[in-house]
């Protein structure tokens, strides 16, 4: 039994160092406020702390990539689906950087990685009101199609 209990605390200290590893290297490349609450739950004082202790100086509002850069996330972001998303950021932000040639210092200064975020939620707050107004729009048409008989001219 205390050999169970040993490897369930073993696991989870291990999920939990992977979930800091993956923070700090969001916060690292310049992950904002409220997509570490989205991604993890830390309150701002948690985050703020994070970032002093990573030596990252946040400085204001993050600049929104122009239309070219915005593209380009897009791309990086389907390229990779089938992770769980706090891996699929880390990941596009790392790709990004990777083809770019972008430093993490220019990423932090430009905040990509919330900017990323933000980008991505609006895409997907937009696609999910789109979704859902066909929908409604499919339904409404279901009720108001009055079916027709085959063979009848309407008149009696």
């Amino acid at each position: 039994m205390e050999v169970e209990n040993f490897a369930i605390r073993v696991k989870t200290m291990e999920e939990m160092c992977e979930q800091d590893r993956v923070r700090d290297e969001l916060i690292l490349r310049g992950a904002t406020f409220p997509m570490i609450y989205a991604l993890f739950g830390d309150t701002f004082y948690a985050v703020s702390n994070r970032q002093k202790l990573l030596g990252v100086a946040r400085k204001g509002r993050t600049k929104q990539p122009d239309d070219d850069m915005q593209e380009k996330i897009w791309l990086l972001w389907n390229e990779y689906q089938h992770l769980p998303e706090r891996e699929r950021y880390l990941r596009a932000c790392e790709r990004l950087s990777e083809r770019y040639g972008l430093t993490l210092e220019q990423m932090q200064q430009d905040g990509l990685a919330g900017a990323l975020y933000s980008i991505i939620s609006s895409w997907e707050q937009q696609q999910s009101v789109a979704e859902a107004s066909a929908s409604s729009k499919k339904k409404h048409q279901e009720r108001s199609v009055v079916p027709i008989r085959v063979g009848t001219t309407g008149q009696q």
